[in-house]
């Protein structure tokens, strides 16, 4: 099946139907082989629908751990990221729950529920919003830190995804023809993290410099 090629499946979910037959298969027979899973619930601007209650019955179906990304709002015509989001995103209101909350349960899901880790991270987070308008002041090194690549001497490893933004791929061949001794890799099919995109390769690149180097 196309299932034994792949890592990750993705789950389309119907807002207006629900869970099909079809759907929840799909969630058994990927986690009878450990793949990873993502539910993607379509249609949710579409009249009528209840999304609270489809999300109660997405985790009643297949565990509480199925968590939102984003919310909807604006009827669903909108949705608002709750994941890299810890507050409410001004003059936006989502359609059920709240970003805070949303976000919260993602934390307390990834750290698995550590109250401790997740308290000091929230802590931060707040720390750092409350100085958001704060003009940062900038500490000038002498030389600059560019001018002193050529005077590193420890091994060093300079990776990028080739579709990377083309920044990216500029401080890659900068940092790649300048730094003395320097082993560089380039991974195809991947952009701004190819550790996550392609680990295989990548760890192989990695354990390959880490043997040559004795580290």
């Amino acid at each position: 099946t196309a299932l034994e090629a792949v890592e990750t499946a993705a789950v389309v979910i119907n807002a207006s139907t629900g869970i099909e037959m079809m759907s929840a298969r799909m969630m058994e027979w990927a986690a009878g082989r450990q793949l990873c899973r993502m539910v993607i619930v379509n249609k949710i601007d579409a009249a009528g629908i209840d999304l609270a209650a489809l999300v109660q019955q997405i985790q009643a179906a297949f565990g509480k751990e199925c968590l939102p990304l984003n919310l909807p709002a604006a009827g669903g015509t909108e949705v608002v990221d709750c994941f890299f989001n810890p507050l409410p995103v001004p003059g936006i209101e989502v359609d059920f729950s709240s970003v805070e909350a949303a976000h919260r349960a993602l934390v307390e899901q990834v750290v698995e529920v550590d109250p401790d880790f997740v308290e000091l991270a929230y802590s931060l987070n707040r720390s750092n919003l409350a100085r958001v308008g704060e003009r940062p002041r900038p500490e000038h090194l002498d030389p600059p830190a560019f001018d002193r690549l050529v005077d590193l001497r420890m091994p060093a490893l300079v990776t990028v995804g080739e579709s990377d933004v083309t920044e990216e791929l500029a401080a890659f061949e900068f940092l790649a023809a300048t730094i003395p001794g320097v082993t560089s890799a380039r991974f195809a099919d991947a952009a701004h993290l190819p550790s996550v995109e392609r680990p295989d390769a990548f760890n192989r690149v990695l354990g390959g410099w880490l043997v040559l180097h004795q580290l």
